[in-house]
């Protein structure tokens, strides 16, 4: 969120000379919101269906060597 709030001022500048790093701070800022986004939904997710699987695992192998 910091890096995103850092290049916010260059993407809403309107001088001559930042119009060619504009681009580069859209991409740069959107890229970095989807991204955080994407690791905290995709994350924690992956996790718990791991936790799962492994907990799933050792369930069945109990009930064998029962």
């Amino acid at each position: 969120m910091t890096t995103f709030l850092g290049v916010a001022p260059l993407i809403f500048e309107s001088s001559v000379q930042a119009q060619f790093l504009i681009p580069t701070a859209v991409a740069l800022g959107s890229g970095v919101l989807f991204v955080s986004v994407l690791q905290m939904v995709l994350v924690p997710g992956c996790a718990s269906l791991h936790a799962r699987a492994r907990g799933a695992r050792s369930g069945r192998a109990r009930a064998a060597g029962a």
